[in-house]
């Protein structure tokens, strides 16, 4: 994690948790509560409701066998968790353990406030280098990364371009052209979850390391006010490409309609060579569609505005403990279950969606697609603008983009709204 970056943050986000009215019941936490045994103490986690599967469920089960501590997993719609647990951990009414963004992404959860130090736990030595970089804040440990490393590029169906022979694109002209080719043949180039706002927003994340390479510092300046989007000349030209993009008919004609979940089966059945995906997309989907061979598909980087890298998450999704936890010795023997590594190795094996392991040792199911961005990544890989800077909100970036689509906005305009909405958001925070 980059430390610097994270000391100017601190001083404009210190005050940004956001006080919610919890009209639902905030649930059964064991914050202030007393147990007079350990069969009497249950630890409330809270997480987004993808975040927990079926395995983590059956870990909570053997782990409640073994020791007599019961795990309650308190899940919200993803759209809505930071905000339910910024109010509940605001209201006292945190859970024991819940999920946080790594990288800057910590600092919205005010770890100097409700952040349990582990640095002394007996599983750090056991992570990788990135799981380490990831969850450490002011040179302590503050949360166990059972999360990966992954991020999005162009995933494509590999069958569709040996027939037609094309190569893998590294320029936009290139790109333009396998677009032409795929189109000239009746099928839509890029399939586009417009629908989603959300998605909208990853084609200038994916820019992020290869501009923080060319401008060193960029990643520093965007952590204040002063850093600009519309001062990058690449995140302009990358827009201006993407719009060239839609108008040139390569997202099909009903796009702002479709959504993510509609990419599977539009890839599988051919009607769309190639969607922006994340790299365990198609090992994720490969058995709904076993004819479509998915898990030999390639994947390469955005070939737009000069982009020859793989930006990414830099380690997603961190655990941590409540420090205002009744529960944390609980918690921490929570913790030191899930790090051992034959329960980590089981828990990798059933989350295909996790691309690299964060314990050492510790394998996962092979990715096609991410060996291939990689190897296609010529100016190497790095963290991507979620990972490095404050505000990048997926909604906000996302809707300017879908105005752009829609005629609303031109490009310039489009990045003065990204740009506007972070400002707003680094005068909310300091005031």
């Amino acid at each position: 994690m980059n430390s610097k970056s994270i000391k100017r943050v601190l001083a404009i986000v210190l005050t940004s948790i956001m006080v919610l009215a919890i009209v639902a019941g905030c649930g059964d936490s064991s914050t202030g509560q007393g147990s007079s045994s350990r069969g009497d103490v249950t630890l409330v986690i809270s997480a987004a409701q993808d975040w927990i599967k079926d395995i983590d469920r059956e870990l909570a089960a053997e782990f409640e066998e073994q020791t007599g501590i019961k795990i309650d997993f308190q899940v919200n719609p993803d759209d809505q968790y930071t905000n339910i647990v910024k109010a509940k951990l605001a209201t006292g009414e945190g859970p024991d353990v819940f999920y946080a963004n790594s990288g800057v992404g910590i600092l919205e959860y005010l770890p100097d406030r409700f952040f349990t130090d582990l640095s002394d736990e007996p599983w750090v030595d056991s992570l990788e280098d990135w799981a380490v970089e990831s969850a450490t804040y002011n040179g302590d440990i503050v949360g166990l990364n059972m999360w990966s490393i992954d991020g999005w590029g162009i995933v494509y169906n590999s069958d569709i371009f040996d027939r037609l022979s094309l190569d893998v694109p590294k320029t936009f002209d290139e790109f333009v052209d396998v677009c032409e080719k795929i189109m000239a043949e009746g099928i839509v180039p890029i399939f586009t979850p417009g629908k989603d706002t959300w998605h909208s927003c990853l084609w200038l994340l994916e820019i992020g390391d290869f501009v923080d390479r060319k401008y060193p510092g960029l990643y520093d300046k965007l952590n204040t006010p002063e850093g600009k989007f519309v001062d990058i000349p690449e995140a302009l030209t990358l827009t201006e490409q993407l719009l060239q993009l839609e108008q040139s008919g390569y997202f099909g004609d009903n796009y702002m309609s479709q959504t993510f979940d509609m990419g599977a089966e539009g890839l599988a059945s051919q009607e769309f060579a190639m969607f922006l995906s994340y790299t365990a997309w198609c090992n994720e989907n490969a058995d709904d569609y076993p004819e479509a061979n998915m898990r030999s598909w390639g994947m390469f980087p955005i070939p737009m505005a000069g982009n020859n890298t793989f930006s990414h998450s830099g380690g997603g999704i961190l655990t941590v403990i409540n420090k205002e936890s009744n529960h944390i010795e609980e918690a921490k023997e929570w913790f030191r279950f899930l790090a051992q590594p034959e329960i980590a190795q089981r828990y990798y094996d059933e989350k295909p969606k996790l691309a690299t392991a964060s314990i050492k040792g510790v394998t996962t199911v092979p990715l096609k697609a991410l060996d291939d961005i990689i190897a296609n990544a010529t100016g190497g890989m790095g963290p991507d603008f979620a990972a490095m800077i404050p505000f990048y909100n997926a909604d906000n970036v996302g809707s300017a983009y879908q105005e752009l689509f829609l005629g609303l906005r031109t490009p310039m305009e489009t990045l003065e709204k990204v740009d506007e909405d972070r400002l707003a958001m680094f005068e909310a925070t300091a005031g």
